[in-house]
């Protein structure tokens, strides 16, 4: 599963066989926590990765997609992180 949409549950990805091992045992660990802690870790964890994505990328020269562009959704609404954003 590369995206979810507003049906896309936790417990679907959990049972989806074709789901990425490593998402699930995080979502598993995250259940353990609080939901708040949780989600802002998981909002450092994105803005980390998408920068070492860029960075990979910026590299090679691949990519257009704004992504990897240095803008992507934040998790709400209308609200896109950026490189300029810290962390």
């Amino acid at each position: 599963m590369a995206r979810i949409d507003s049906g896309t549950t936790i417990q679907s990805v959990l049972n989806d066989p074709a789901g990425s091992t490593w998402i699930k045992a995080s979502l598993i660990a995250a259940l353990a926590r609080d939901p708040v802690d949780a989600a802002n870790d998981a909002d450092i964890l994105q803005g980390l990765l998408n920068r070492r994505c860029n960075e990979h990328l910026g590299q090679s020269g691949a990519s257009t997609s704004p992504i990897h562009r240095g803008q992507r959704p934040v998790g709400r609404p209308g609200i896109w992180w950026t490189d300029q954003n810290k962390l």
